[in-house]
C-alpha cells in the first residue's frame, strides 16, 4: 500500500492538513457532504486527485508556496501518474525529467532552483523547452544565470538587490523584515510589501521564512563573496561589513535613545515593584518600535572588526560614536541585563586594532605602527576597547542595578588618562569629582573581592562566569553551605565537585551551589580530585588508590531529550540529589587460603595485606602482613 501513488497522495494531503487550518477545516466538511471516506473503495489515485486537490487544494490561496519534495518515485507501483498534472504531452514529460535529473547531478538544491527558474515558463511547450534548454548545469553555472538576472533589473532593483544581499551575505543573523526596512531607509521606502518584492525579485538568492531574511544557502554566499574572472566580487566583503557598522553606529549615535532608556528603565523598576517575577530585559521593551536597535547594539562591532582599515567615513563615525554616544550605548547593553556584549564588542575592537597595527604605512616600506605609540590623531581603539573591559569588571554590578548610573556616577571614577575620562569625566552633568585617582590609567587588577577581614581565602577556581574562593576554618575550607577541603571545577564551569574532612564527596551545580550527588565515604582522607574532560566521569586518590567514578547524576544536558533547554543548574533544581554509600574503600580480595580444620581463613587484598578471620563469625582476627604489591 506505501508504494502505491494514492497513499503518496493521502500523505501529502495529511501532512497539509496538519499546518494548514483553513484546508483541515475544508477537508472536514467534503467529508461531512461527501461521505466518503479514503478506504479500500475509494483509494484511485484519480479521485484523491481531483477531489481533494483539484477540488479543495488548489484552489486555496496560500501566503508562502507549498514545496512537496518526492523520492524514490521510480519504486511506486505507478510512477506515472505523477505527471497527469503537467501537460498531456508525454514527450514534454519525459523532457522534464530526463534534463532535469541529469542536469541536477544528484544536487537537491540545484533542482530547487532549477524550478524556480522554470515556474514562469509553464506557459507553452515551445515555453517549457526553451526554458530546459536554457538551464545551466551545476551550481556555479546556476548561481551565474541567477546573477545574471540581477543584472537585467532596473538600476534601482539592482541597488536594492546589492543592499539586500550584502545585508544577507554579512549579517551576523538573519535580519527580519521589518530590521531590513530600517536599514534600507532612507534611499530605499515606499515598499507596499517589501517581503513580496523580496520573494518576487530576488527569491533565488534570498529566502524569507517566518519573515527572516536569509541566502538560500552557503555555497551562495560564498558565490556572491567570490571573485569572477574580471577580478571583481557582487559582494565585497571588508566594505560590507563596512557599511554594516556604519549603519549600526550611525543608528546608535542618536539623541533620542537617551528618552527611550529611561521609559524602558522605569517601566521594569515598576514592574518588579507590584510583581515577584524576574526582572524583564529593558532593552526588549526598548525596542517596541525600534526594531533594528537590538541588532545594532549587539553587533556593530563585529563589523568594525571585519570592515576595511583605510575608511575615513567609519573612523569619523566611530570618532562621533566613542565621543557622543558610547555611554548610552553602554546604557542599552545594561538594561539587556547581559554585560557580554560589551566584553564581546571589547574584543571585537582589540582584534580590528592589531590589524590596524600591522598595516603598513601608505606609499612607504615602515613597519607596523605600534599599539603604544600611535599616531597622531589616531582613533586609538584599543584604549577603548580596555575602557569597556574596566567598565564591566570594576562596575558590573552597579550598572545592572542602575543602568543609568553610566552618565553621572561611573566617568568620575574612571582615571582622567582613560578615554572615557577624558571624554566624559569632566562633563558639566557630571554629579561628583573624584580625587587622588590614579593618573597612568587602569591597573591591570580588574576586582578585588574581600571574603572578610578575619576570614583568610585559600583556595580560587573560576569558570567562564563565575569564580569562587574557600575561606580556611579549622582544616576546612567553606564557600556559602559548602564545605570542602578539596575541590575542582568541570571544564564547561557548570559543577562543582568537592570532598570534606570525612572523604564524602559531592557534585553540585555551578553557580547555584545545588547538591547533585553525594557519595559518603567512613573516615577516609580524599587527597586529590579531578574530573574527565568531557566531565562525564571524576576521579579521585586516597593513599595508593586512584578511584574512577561514573554516576548517571553526571548526565549532560545534550544527552537528556533535545526539547529540554534548561541548563544544568536548572535541570537540577526539579531533581532531588542522589545519595550513596562509598563502598570503594572496601579493597577487593586477590588471595584466599584456609587451614586444615577449617577454624581459620586468610586473605590477600589488593592494597599487599594479609588477614586473618574466623571461618565460623568471619570475624578479622589480625593483620600478619602488608607489602606495597597485591598479594597473590
Amino acid at each position: 500500500m506505501r508504494r502505491t501513488a494514492s497513499y503518496c497522495l493521502r500523505s501529502i494531503a495529511l501532512q497539509v492538513a496538519q499546518v494548514n487550518d483553513d484546508f483541515r477545516e475544508r477537508l472536514i466538511r467534503w467529508n461531512e457532504d461527501s461521505g466518503m471516506y479514503f478506504n479500500s473503495q475509494h483509494q484511485v489515485f484519480k479521485v484523491i486527485w481531483e477531489n481533494l486537490f483539484e477540488g479543495i487544494l488548489f484552489k486555496m490561496k496560500f501566503q508562502k508556496p507549498l514545496f512537496w519534495v518526492f523520492d524514490a518515485i521510480d519504486e511506486v507501483d505507478s510512477p506515472d501518474l505523477f505527471f497527469e498534472a503537467l501537460p498531456d504531452d508525454v514527450q514534454i514529460q519525459k523532457d522534464v525529467t530526463q534534463q532535469v535529473l541529469q542536469k541536477a547531478s544528484g544536487c537537491f538544491l540545484w533542482v530547487k532552483l532549477a524550478l524556480d527558474v522554470l515556474q514562469s515558463s509553464w506557459h507553452t511547450q515551445d515555453d517549457i523547452r526553451r526554458a530546459l534548454t536554457e538551464v545551466p548545469h551545476g551550481m556555479e553555472q546556476m548561481y551565474d544565470h541567477m546573477l545574471a538576472k540581477v543584472h537585467r533589473q532596473s538600476p534601482r532593483y539592482q541597488a536594492i538587490a546589492s543592499r539586500i544581499l550584502t545585508w544577507a551575505v554579512c549579517s551576523w543573523r538573519p535580519l527580519t523584515i521589518a530590521e531590513l526596512e530600517i536599514v534600507l531607509h532612507p534611499d530605499f521606502t515606499g515598499f507596499l510589501s517589501l517581503e513580496e518584492t523580496v520573494v518576487e525579485i530576488y527569491a533565488h538568492f534570498i529566502s524569507v521564512d517566518e519573515s527572516k531574511v536569509s541566502i538560500i544557502h552557503a555555497t551562495a554566499r560564498d558565490f556572491l563573496l567570490k571573485s569572477n574572472a574580471k577580478g571583481s566580487t557582487f559582494v565585497d566583503s571588508r566594505l560590507g561589513h563596512q557599511y554594516l557598522a556604519i549603519v549600526c553606529l550611525q543608528h546608535l549615535c542618536n539623541d533620542s535613545w537617551r528618552r527611550v532608556f529611561k521609559q524602558a528603565e522605569q517601566s521594569v523598576e515598576l514592574d518588579s515593584i507590584s510583581s515577584t517575577a524576574p526582572h524583564k530585559n529593558a532593552l526588549l521593551i526598548a525596542e517596541e518600535g525600534h526594531p533594528f536597535l537590538g541588532y545594532a547594539t549587539c553587533y556593530w562591532a563585529y563589523h568594525v572588526s571585519k570592515s576595511a582599515l583605510n575608511s575615513q567615513v567609519l573612523t569619523d563615525t566611530l570618532r562621533v560614536f566613542f565621543d557622543r554616544y558610547c555611554l548610552t550605548w553602554i546604557e542599552s547593553i545594561a538594561l539587556s541585563g547581559n554585560l557580554r556584549y560589551l566584553i564581546r564588542a571589547a574584543q571585537y575592537l582589540k582584534a580590528f586594532s592589531k590589524r590596524i597595527s600591522r598595516k603598513p604605512a601608505l606609499g612607504t616600506n615602515a613597519y607596523p605602527i605600534s599599539l603604544k605609540d600611535p599616531p597622531e590623531n589616531e582613533l586609538e581603539v584599543h584604549l577603548w576597547a580596555m575602557d569597556f573591559t574596566r567598565i564591566a569588571g570594576k562596575f558590573g554590578i552597579n550598572l545592572l542595578q542602575r543602568p543609568s548610573a553610566i552618565f553621572k556616577l561611573i566617568p568620575p571614577f574612571c582615571p582622567p588618562s582613560s578615554k572615557i575620562g577624558q571624554a566624559y569625566r569632566n562633563q558639566e552633568s557630571a554629579r561628583m569629582f573624584v580625587s587622588e585617582l590614579s593618573t597612568s590609567g587602569w591597573n591591570d587588577c580588574l576586582a578585588n573581592v574581600s571574603v572578610g577581614g578575619d576570614e583568610t581565602a585559600n583556595r580560587v577556581l573560576a569558570s567562564d562566569m563565575y569564580f569562587l574562593s574557600l575561606i580556611y576554618e579549622e582544616n576546612l575550607r567553606v564557600f556559602g553551605h559548602v564545605m570542602a577541603r578539596e575541590m575542582t571545577v568541570s571544564q564547561d564551569g557548570n559543577i562543582l565537585l568537592t570532598s570534606d574532612n570525612t572523604g564524602t564527596i559531592s557534585i553540585w551545580t555551578f553557580p547555584r551551589l545545588s547538591l547533585i550527588y553525594r557519595l559518603i565515604n567512613e573516615n577516609e582522607f580524599v587527597r586529590s580530585l579531578t574530573f574527565s574532560p568531557d566531565s562525564q566521569r571524576f576521579y579521585d586518590t586516597r593513599g595508593s588508590p586512584c578511584n574512577v567514578w561514573e554516576p548517571d547524576a553526571l548526565v549532560r544536558p545534550d544527552e537528556r531529550d533535545v526539547e529540554d533547554q534548561l541548563s544544568v543548574g536548572e535541570f537540577s533544581a526539579y531533581t532531588e540529589a542522589v545519595v550513596k554509600k562509598d563502598e570503594s574503600s572496601k579493597c577487593q580480595i586477590t588471595a584466599l587460603s584456609c587451614n586444615d580444620q577449617d577454624k581459620y581463613y586468610s586473605c590477600g587484598r589488593e592494597d599487599g595485606s594479609v588477614l586473618i578471620h574466623d571461618a565460623f563469625e568471619g570475624n578479622k582476627l589480625r593483620k600478619v602482613l602488608a607489602t606495597p604489591l597485591p598479594a597473590r
